[in-house]
């Protein structure tokens, strides 16, 4: 009988006071902020060493998809989404090889959430004319 009673209640015990990793993660990331709202602020491009000479006004909305997921969508000038990775307030992406007018290149991001703030440089590298120097999108926006 004391057999059979410890081989019902141990399981239990586990089910019942064991948490998984990401759900530990999801629940200090949401101790330390959320993320998700409403950003705006600007875009610049600059194209090798050259400092970028002009600016876009951008609007943000940014979504939590899972504890190590978020989604950044771009709604004003024009739609555009980024997918990142988290780590903390890190992130990091990898749209993989496209066509650019510098013919194959490969874009990948990194950026954080600091306070209020988002911040997001994106590299361009070409990779079949590498004479051409990369190109830098940067992203600043603080939340509304």
């Amino acid at each position: 009988m004391k057999t059979l009673l410890l081989t019902l209640l141990l399981p239990a015990f586990f089910l019942f006071f064991c948490k998984s990793k990401s759900e530990d993660t999801f629940a200090t990331s949401l101790k330390s902020g959320t993320v998700e709202g409403t950003y705006e602020g600007y875009r610049s491009q600059q194209k090798g060493q050259q400092p970028a000479t002009d600016s876009t006004k951008i609007t943000l909305k940014v979504t939590r998809l899972a504890a190590d997921q978020v989604q950044i969508l771009q709604t004003l000038p024009n739609e555009f989404k980024y997918v990142v990775s988290m780590k903390d307030n890190h992130f990091t992406y990898d749209r993989g090889i496209v066509e650019a007018a510098c013919g194959v290149a490969h874009i990948k991001g990194e950026g954080n959430f600091q306070d209020n703030s988002v911040y997001l440089i994106e590299t361009l590298e070409c990779t079949k004319n590498t004479s051409v120097p990369n190109s830098f999108i940067r992203l600043r926006a603080m939340k509304k």
